[in-house]
């Protein structure tokens, strides 16, 4: 350990032990060596505060409108009051997008009630939206739910919309990188901020805080006796990149999904999960789209998924 700093500031001795504990590990290396250059900081674990337990400053509202009003302290009672029987919003809603701050959520609700009829005309989208369609509603978790600090690729609510919409359309990940890949910028930046904005938005924040607004909108509507939209077919595309779920979790088997989309079509799509391990367990596979390389990452996954003999049991 070279430094005893993170940035200019010391780390403590939770973070420190943390760091020395990767210098072994089971099934690995048993045992490891730590070599330091500066003295270690003394051995005082910190205090931890579960804010949702000690109901602290640091408990933010949105942690707790999720206890019972019962459970809470008077301070906290007094924090939270107003939102256990707003009218605009009801407690099932804002409990229901957890992690986003209930006053953000009201402010998106009143946005809506001021805009109500283009509001309407804009969000009341089922399936697949429009580019304006789905831009209406990310102006708003733009504003309200992120302030506009979340970046990872998207440096405005527009161009959030627009690569949301783009990133469906273009299934290969060289045509993905092309819409990185734009002024000057050199390719391996682009990449990773093709892989940031996959990562960060695509998969996480924008289903997390298109489905807040999803609830929020359907709530609003119904409300003023509205036909409200259903978003939850394009998020399931968004979080999944357009591919199908199957090929995504065949990432948690070690297969990248460029790979597994080329694997789950030559294996005639199975609609299941245990369907696709099942066509993969069943014979040695190899694909004439894939390199040697590919091919034999194929195979250790396959191999991975067969049943292994008990222990004791005669070697074949």
């Amino acid at each position: 350990m070279l430094d005893n700093k993170i940035a200019s500031k010391k780390f403590d001795y939770f973070t420190f032990a943390n760091i020395k504990g990767r210098s072994g590990r089971m099934l690995k290396h048993f045992i490891g060596h730590v070599y330091l250059y500066h003295e270690p900081p003394q051995p005082e674990l910190p205090l931890v505060d579960i804010p949702v337990v000690t109901q602290s400053d640091e408990a933010s509202d949105a942690l707790l409108i999720q206890l019972e009003p019962t459970e809470l302290s008077a301070s906290s009672s007094g924090r939270v009051k107003r939102y256990f029987d707003d009218p605009l919003l009801s407690l099932d809603v804002l409990r229901e997008n957890a992690g986003i701050d209930p006053a953000a959520q009201l402010d998106v609700a009143q946005a809506i009630v001021n805009d109500l009829q283009n509001a309407h005309a804009m969000m009341s989208w089922r399936g697949f939206p429009t580019y304006e369609q789905l831009a209406y509603p990310c102006e708003l978790l733009w504003k309200h739910f992120t302030g506009g600090r979340l970046r990872s690729g998207a440096h405005t609510a527009r161009q959030l919309a627009f690569l949301l919409m783009r990133v469906l359309q273009v299934p290969r990940f060289s045509d993905a990188i092309a819409l990185f890949h734009r002024d000057g910028r050199h390719i391996d930046e682009a990449i990773e901020t093709l892989l940031d904005f996959q990562r960060q938005w695509a998969e996480f924040r924008a289903p997390n805080l298109l489905s807040a607004v999803d609830r929020i909108q359907r709530h609003v509507f119904e409300k003023y006796g509205l036909s409200a939209g259903n978003y939850e077919a394009f998020i399931g595309q968004v979080e999944n990149l357009g591919r199908s779920p199957i090929v995504n979790a065949l990432d948690e088997y070690g297969l990248p999904t460029q790979i597994g989309q080329i694997v789950w079509e030559g294996l005639g799509r199975p609609d299941t999960l245990d369907g696709m391990l099942d066509a993969m367990r069943q014979r040695h596979l190899y694909f004439v789209g894939l390199s040697q390389f590919e091919n034999r990452l194929v195979q250790d996954v396959r191999i991975s998924l067969m049943p292994r003999a008990p222990l004791g049991a005669p070697f074949v």
